[in-house]
């Protein structure tokens, strides 16, 4: 089992984490059909709020002391956290990066969660069905809303990793 240690990126860490935003944005676009700017950007000014905005923290995801991702929390106005961005590299997927990121994300900011999806990303649906039956057993809820300017409804999975003990 690789270690994987989930750590807050730094200021000067965020030209690492612009970049790793596109490839994130770039895997996503297949179920949200975005395309990037005419720069060949996607939405790269929103970055800057992962370091600015006091809502939301970026996070580097590292396996066996290398590079394996990132994500991005933010507090919601509900009191919880969500997961707003979480991303890992290719050539590091199926190895329980993922999963032990996951677990080590949540544990670190213990209290309620709520974490989105799209039902249409499969992967990315089993796997967060998946973290929130490990972390709280049958004690997390779904729920469906439509989202804005969005074709398709995310799906939101709301748990309490008070408890987590990673």
């Amino acid at each position: 089992m690789p270690d994987v240690v989930v750590r807050r990126a730094t200021p000067d860490e965020q030209p690492l984490v612009a970049r790793l935003w596109q490839l994130d944005r770039h895997d996503l676009s297949q179920y949200r059909g975005s395309t990037p700017g005419p720069d060949g950007l996607f939405r790269p000014e929103v970055v800057a709020t992962f370091f600015t905005d006091p809502g939301r923290e970026a996070w580097i995801i590292e396996a066996d002391g290398d590079l394996a991702g990132f994500c991005v929390t933010r507090q919601r106005d509900d009191g919880s956290r969500s997961v707003f961005a979480f991303f890992v590299l290719r050539a590091r997927r199926r190895r329980g990066i993922g999963r032990l990121a996951a677990l080590a994300l949540l544990a670190a900011e213990p209290g309620p969660w709520a974490i989105a999806f799209q039902e249409v990303n499969a992967g990315a649906a089993a796997f967060w069905r998946g973290i929130a039956t490990e972390v709280a057993g049958g004690s997390w809820r779904e729920e469906h809303e439509s989202v804005p300017d969005r074709a398709m409804a995310e799906t939101w999975i709301r748990l309490d990793t008070s408890a987590l003990r990673v």
